[in-house]
C-alpha cells in the first residue's frame, strides 16, 4: 500500500478504532471475564511486533535475546510484514516457524491475514511487545493477540499521539537514545514489572552480543560467479567497495545526490585498485545501467538485482571491505559482518539509528531542521530539498572509504 494511504488510515481510522477498543477493553476488565495475567517469570508465549522497519529487526535482536535469556522456557514469536520477513530470518533469534507475517500488499490481504492469525487460528499470547513507534495499527494487533501484558511506547503529554488505553506497561520513548536502548527498555520494564515513571536504565546492550553472519561457501561461490559474468577479470585479491545509492521508494528524501555518488565512484576508481559494486532491488537495474554507463569503467559493476535474498546481500558484504550507503536497511544488515560501513545521515539521526558496528563512519551535517523524520510526524517530512545531505562532499566520503583500504594489498 502507498505510504500516504497507510498514514491516512492510521490517523483517521486508527484513532477512533483505538478509542472503541479501549472502551471495550475497559468493559471487559469490569466483567472480570479475561484470564488473569501471569507473573512475568511465568510467561509461556511472547509476541514482538515490528511491522515496517527492516533495519530495526537487527537493532531489536538484543532486546529479544534479553527476554529469551531471562525466560528460557517461553516461546517467542515475531510479527512482521511479509515483504520484510527475510530481515528477521537473518538475525537467527526467532525460529522460522515462529515468524508470523501480515501482507501489506493491499487492504484486503492485510485484513485477511489479521483474521487468519488472530481469529481463525486463535493465536494467544501472554505478553506482547509493540516495537512500533506510535502506530495505532500495531497496538490494535497487540490487543487482538489476547495478551494480558501489552508493553509499548507511550506519548504521555505529547499531543497527537493518542493510541488508546491498551498498554499495561507505558514506556516513555526517548528520542535522545539509540533505538537499541529504547527496545531494551521495553523488555526490562516488563521483566522488572515497572509500570510507572521513572523507569530504571535497561541492561547495557554490550551484555548481549549482536548476531554475526556465518559465511556460506555455496552462496559465496554463486555470487562470485555472477560478478565474474559481469567482469571476467574480477578477483578478491583486490578490495571491493559496495555502493547502496538508493534509499527506498518510501523515504527518497534520505538519498544522497546521484551526481555525488558518481563523483565518489570516479575518485575510488582513480585513487585505488578497488572494484565498485552497485546493489539494489531488481526494479532499479535500469538506474544501475545508466550509472555504470556514465562511469564507463569495467571495475564499476552494476550488481543491482543480482542478489536473490537478504542472505545473498549479507554474504556479499562478508567478502567486501567497505559499504557506502544512504540511511536505510543495508547498513544495519552489514552489522552482521566485519565490513566497514560508511553511512550518510541527514533527514534521520544516527543518535537513534546509527548502525551498531565498531567498523563504521557516520556523516551527519546537523542542520537545525535535521532530523526532520521522526516518530512524532510518522516520518512525513515537509522538506523537499535535502540540503543536509547535499552538503556532504564526495571528497570527505572518499577519505572515509580510503581509510579502511589502507594496508590492503
Amino acid at each position: 500500500m502507498d505510504i500516504n494511504v497507510v498514514r491516512f488510515i492510521d490517523l483517521y481510522v486508527g484513532i477512533p478504532a483505538c478509542a472503541i477498543m479501549s472502551t471495550l477493553n475497559f468493559l471487559i476488565k469490569l466483567t472480570g471475564v479475561r484470564r488473569r495475567a501471569p507473573k512475568p517469570e511465568k510467561v509461556k508465549r511472547a509476541l514482538f511486533i515490528e511491522l515496517s522497519e527492516m533495519g530495526s529487526t537487527i537493532i531489536a535482536s538484543t532486546a529479544i535475546k534479553k527476554l529469551q535469556q531471562s525466560l528460557p522456557g517461553a516461546e517467542t514469536y515475531f510479527l512482521i510484514f511479509t515483504r520484510n520477513r527475510d530481515s528477521m530470518e537473518l538475525t537467527g533469534v526467532i525460529d522460522d516457524d515462529k515468524i508470523l507475517t501480515i501482507s501489506d500488499k493491499n487492504l484486503i490481504h492485510f485484513t485477511w491475514d489479521i483474521l487468519r492469525l488472530f481469529i481463525f487460528q486463535r493465536r494467544k499470547f501472554d505478553v506482547c511487545f509493540d516495537f512500533e513507534l506510535f502506530s495505532r495499527c500495531s497496538l490494535l494487533l497487540s490487543f487482538l493477540s489476547g495478551a494480558r501484558w501489552i508493553v509499548g511506547f507511550h506519548g504521555y503529554y505529547s499531543e497527537g499521539l493518542y493510541r488508546g488505553g491498551f498498554l499495561t506497561h507505558k514506556i516513555s520513548y526517548n528520542p535522545y537514545k539509540h533505538m537499541q536502548h529504547n527496545f531494551l527498555s521495553l523488555v526490562d520494564a516488563f521483566l522488572t514489572d515497572t509500570r510507572h515513571l521513572p523507569f530504571p536504565p535497561p541492561h547495557k546492550p554490550d551484555d548481549i552480543p549482536m548476531p554475526h553472519w556465518k559465511s556460506e561457501p555455496e552462496r559465496r561461490e554463486k555470487l562470485l560467479s555472477r560478478i565474474k559474468d559481469k567482469n571476467p577479470g574480477f578477483t578478491l585479491e583486490k578490495p571491493v567497495v559496495i555502493l547502496n545509492t538508493l534509499a527506498g521508494e518510501y523515504l527518497k528524501i534520505r538519498a544522497w545526490k546521484r551526481e555525488s555518488f558518481l563523483e565518489l565512484t570516479r575518485k575510488i576508481l582513480a585513487g585505488t585498485d578497488a572494484y565498485v559494486l552497485l546493489t539494489g532491488l531488481p526494479k532499479e537495474q535500469q538506474w544501475g545501467e545508466q550509472f555504470t554507463g556514465e562511469i564507463n569503467d569495467p571495475r564499476c559493476i552494476n550488481f543491482i538485482g543480482l542478489t536473490d535474498s537478504l542472505k545473498d546481500l549479507v554474504e556479499l558484504f562478508s567478502f567486501s571491505q567497505v559499504l557506502v550507503s544512504n540511511d536505510s536497511g543495508p547498513p544495519h544488515f552489514a552489522v552482521l559482518t566485519d565490513i566497514h560501513i560508511v553511512v550518510l545521515f541527514g533527514p534521520e539521526t544516527p543518535v537513534l539509528y546509527g548502525p551498531l558496528s565498531p567498523n563504521r563512519t557516520v556523516f551527519f551535517s546537523d542542520f537545525h531542521c535535521s532530523p526532520c523524520l521522526s516518530a512524532f510526524n510518522h516520518r512525513n517530512s515537509p522538506c523537499k530539498n535535502n540540503r543536509c545531505l547535499q552538503v556532504i562532499t564526495p571528497e570527505e566520503v572518499f577519505e572515509a572509504v580510503l581509510e579502511p583500504l589502507k594496508g590492503i594489498d
